[in-house]
């Protein structure tokens, strides 16, 4: 709300702009259509309403997934509802939430509404842990091992009585041989 002003006939005018949260102001006009916009620098003979003009302003949400599936951008009018994506995925990680900030210290959620601003949101992931359990068929038993995602293995040779140790598989056939490090 702007004060009303009351001056002297053809004295000058400081005309305020106006405010509103996710718009722009489009200047004062004379008549409540809009049409006619106001440009006197004086004070007219007569009372005067004026009407401001506004027009609604497009911001953006852009998503950081930190190394998970792209999410597209959100651009829409001040308020307009957003429909929040899906979340990201990320091989060996789970997806722990959005964060206002890239050094994922202030949690967040995608707001149901566009703001006034643009906003980046940011993915916090925890990484996975998996175990490996070493099937040694009648050999020596070991004990399972589990590790973060992409971590360095540290694979362990089996020993049975009588035969020699030919490597780890990943089928019960044994024809798939285990390469990873």
């Amino acid at each position: 709300s702007i004060q009303a002003q009351t001056n002297n006939y053809n004295s000058s005018l400081s005309i305020p702009n106006a405010t509103r949260v996710g718009h722009s102001f489009g200047g004062w006009y004379t008549d409540v259509g809009l049409t006619q916009a106001f440009t006197l620098t004086t004070m007219p003979a007569s009372n005067l309403t004026l009407y401001a003009k506004w027009t609604i302003n497009q911001y953006t949400i852009t998503f950081e997934t930190n190394g998970g599936t792209s999410i597209a951008p959100i651009t829409g009018n001040y308020g307009d509802a957003v429909s929040v994506p899906s979340d990201p995925t990320r091989e060996g990680y789970t997806f722990n939430g959005w964060y206002a900030d890239a050094n994922l210290t202030q949690s967040t959620t995608v707001p149901n509404a566009i703001p006034a601003q643009n906003l980046t949101l940011y993915a916090k992931w925890n990484i996975n842990q998996y175990t490996i359990t070493f099937e040694t068929n009648s050999g020596n038993s070991i004990q399972a091992q589990t590790n973060n995602y992409n971590s360095s293995l540290s694979i362990p040779n089996a020993t049975r009585v009588g035969h020699s140790f030919g490597g780890w598989y990943t089928d019960v056939g044994l024809t798939q041989a285990f390469t990873l490090t």
